[in-house]
């Protein structure tokens, strides 16, 4: 029937007023009597209608409701222009197959809706119109929530429903786009956006399919020439014109199915760790872009331009498209910039006019006239036509060469550094860094961004604790900046991982007798978080302590506990702002500390994939190892609690299997190891501290782990990866992790 229920209409428009944006292009298919016209058109919307049935549109007067009405099979139409779909009382109409295909492509292109539907309800041809027989006649709540999963339901009542599918954008979003020549450029663009930042990110690619990793990528179709990379554009080339005015579009194109407020971003960008602040100048209803202050006021190009004083403004770069666009110049005081501004929802006029502008014929065919900057001349004059003059402040500075942002000169007012550079008032209101398009370039800028992180370490002997660092560094060493200190050397032996990780980080230092060195290193580092690989009051140094957790610290502590014998209640004076815990064990034992963030971070365990029998063979042949015996294999360092005694005493219960001792025998467990060397069984190998235990591990048919005293051991981890079958004991900490 061409009457769709009343039920429910008031509350419906009021969710349309709190979810639907007015700017939203909208298409009624099947709109009947008009109801949903009737309903939106005097709140602003802007709405089309398809009708399948023509002779409804004169009876029914649809052509005065509707912004355009077309005849047409939704099923075949084109949506493309449309951004929400109103589905009242048509999906009954379409068999079940073909409405499952018509919603699918609806989810695919990313269109939102409103569906409305009778549950169970039977009919055919109405007076003529075959239209109207029902074919989904089985629909109930339970069928619709099978059938068209990502509808979400809005109210259902007794025998009808109304059912939504809105997109699930982000609150705050940053945009850029590239052509292909680009690509490389906009990859560190916005890989500097993520090493800052959790906010998400979409790049728009003109007619490319690859991937810019960290981003989501869509691929833009664009049916312009295309423009090759330089170092600098060139302004007086119409294909660059072109592809600059994508800008617009590309805005839109990110509200309607991105982001509520979306932040603009040049792709030749390195952004500082303050970017996030761009999103909060402009209001939520704003009804333009707030545009970055530019760095000039008058800007003259090909012995054009460069205005003295405002009676010479018929002199200025932007007169042609004031003139040819009725703007009276004299509302101009600021002139904005294009490269970095943020939208909302409540833009889309604004954005459509400065669209419908820089695509208008006089300029297309003389942008040097009338755009010499291209889409920022265009959008400066819009601005100016409705006396705009708010926006964002100046917040970047063009690149004269690779920038140590740390010997900048703020000093409370903008200055200028040479031509066209301008330097904001303070270091926290520079949030971008413009220009450079160069990887290597923009790598070491991006470097001063990262987090820096400084691990103190009681010592890095070859142990657990060690072990752990080095594979925390190998998963941070990417996205931070990390400085190593040792709080003291034990030995020069047995320093397999200290070798290892010195090669992974920049900066590495071991404290000497004049431990009030590590605030130095903190200061000269600009650490911002200091993470003690053990607790603090296990390295004996109270002053240091003392020193390190001062009220004035501008530098966040974290704390790791690496053993089972430390009580916290009795023992800790010292409180991190966090702890990260290598062991779920550690939640229960230091429960009573409240005022930390408490997170277990586990060494994680990595499963190794061989190819074959054949890596195997080739790690035990590369070890000297018979492939007719069994191996079992132990590693750790030889103290009471590792136990590798009771090891030895198996191996001689075992005579035709060999055994593998792999760890260093430190001098001052020499007490407990050294008479065990005396009877050591012949078919036992004692490997000493080696730094191929990997090599071990794929040789091995058993792994061997005798400890009675252990926290959370790395080696087992490893043999699982490795898929050894383990010998070892279910400790209490364990709490079954490995059962």
């Amino acid at each position: 029937m061409p009457y769709s229920f009343s039920y429910y209409k008031e509350e419906l428009l009021q969710w349309f007023k709190s979810n639907i944006p007015k700017h939203l292009r909208i298409l009624d298919v099947g709109p009947g009597v008009g109801t949903y016209a009737d309903l939106l058109v005097n709140e602003n919307y802007r709405i089309d209608a398809v009708e399948i049935f023509p002779p409804y549109i004169q009876k029914y007067g649809l052509i005065d409701k509707y912004d355009n009405v077309f005849i047409g099979d939704i099923c075949t139409f084109d949506i493309t222009d449309y951004d929400f779909i109103i589905l009242g009382d048509v999906l009954e109409h379409i068999p079940k197959d073909d409405a499952i295909k018509l919603y699918s492509s609806f989810i695919e292109q990313g269109k939102e809706m409103l569906v409305a539907v009778p549950f169970e309800m039977e009919q055919g041809e109405h007076e003529g119109n075959i239209y109207e027989t029902h074919h989904q006649i089985d629909l109930t709540p339970q069928v619709i929530r099978e059938r068209y999963p990502e509808l979400k339901s809005l109210k259902e009542i007794n025998d009808y429903g109304y059912y939504y599918y809105l997109l699930n954008k982000a609150e705050n979003l940053y945009v850029l786009y590239a052509n292909s020549s680009y690509y490389d450029t906009v990859c560190q663009a916005v890989k500097s956006i993520n090493n800052v930042t959790d906010t998400p990110v979409v790049v728009y690619l003109l007619n490319d399919n690859r991937k810019v990793p960290g981003a989501e990528t869509v691929k833009w179709g664009y049916k312009g020439f295309d423009v090759k990379q330089t170092e600098y554009i060139d302004r007086n080339n119409s294909r660059v014109y072109n592809l600059l005015i994508q800008r617009p579009s590309i805005i839109k194109h990110a509200l309607n199915n991105y982001g509520n407020k979306v932040a603009y971003i040049d792709s030749d960008t390195v952004v500082t760790p303050h970017i996030d602040k761009i999103f909060d100048y402009i209001p939520a209803d704003s009804s333009h872009p707030y545009f970055t202050q530019g760095i000039y006021d008058y800007l003259f190009i090909n012995g054009r331009g460069g205005v003295e004083t405002r009676e010479e403004l018929h002199k200025s770069l932007e007169h042609p498209a004031c003139e040819l666009f009725g703007v009276d110049q004299s509302n101009r005081w600021k002139y904005h910039q294009t490269g970095y501004f943020v939208a909302v929802n409540s833009c889309m006029d604004f954005l459509d006019e400065w669209e419908w502008m820089c695509n208008h014929p006089k300029v297309i065919t003389n942008p040097q006239l009338y755009a010499p900057y291209h889409e920022e001349t265009i959008a400066n004059v819009l601005l100016w036509k409705y006396n705009i003059q708010d926006g964002l402040p100046y917040m970047y500075i063009n690149y004269t060469k690779s920038i140590d942002v740390s010997e900048l000169p703020f000093n409370g007012e903008d200055q200028y550094l040479a031509e066209w550079t301008r330097l904001p008032r303070k270091e926290e209101e520079l949030m971008a860094l413009h220009g450079e398009k160069r990887v290597p370039f923009m790598k070491y800028t991006m470097d001063q961004f990262k987090k820096r992180i400084l691990f103190l370490a009681p010592h890095l002997s070859t142990g657990g604790m060690p072990a752990f660092l080095l594979k925390r560094i190998q998963a941070l060493k990417d996205h931070y900046n990390i400085t190593v200190v040792e709080h003291r050397n034990f030995s020069n032996d047995f320093v397999v991982q200290k070798n290892k990780i010195k090669e992974l980080v920049d900066n590495f230092y071991t404290l000497g007798e004049d431990k009030t060195e590590l605030q130095s290193i903190i200061s000269s580092e600009r650490i911002d978080i200091v993470h003690i690989d053990e607790m603090s009051e296990s390295l004996g140094d109270k002053e240091l302590m003392d020193t390190l957790y001062c009220n004035c610290r501008s530098y966040k502590i974290v704390e790791t506990c690496h053993n089972i014998s430390f009580n916290p209640d009795v023992e800790k004076n010292y409180h991190p702002d966090a702890y990260a815990f290598c062991t779920p064990h550690h939640l229960t034992t230091f429960k009573g500390m409240k005022t930390s963030l408490k997170e277990v971070i586990e060494f994680p365990i990595e499963p190794i994939i061989y190819d074959d029998w054949s890596d195997k063979l080739e790690a035990q042949s590369t070890l000297g190892l018979d492939s007719n015996k069994k191996h079992v294999l132990n590693i750790g360092l030889w103290t009471k609690g590792k136990n590798q005694g009771e090891g030895l005493s198996l191996a001689r219960k075992l005579p035709g299997v060999e055994f593998h001792f792999v760890g260093n025998q430190a001098g001052n467990f020499k007490d407990y190891w050294g008479p065990l060397m005396d009877t050591v069984p012949s078919n036992v190998t004692i490997w000493g501290e080696r730094n191929d235990t990997s090599t071990f591990l794929q040789a091995a048919d058993v792994f061997m782990f005798n400890s009675t005293w252990e926290c959370n051991p790395l080696v087992i981890r490893e043999a699982i990866g490795n898929g050894l079958p383990i010998l070892a004991r279910n400790l209490p900490q364990y709490e079954d992790m490995f059962t």
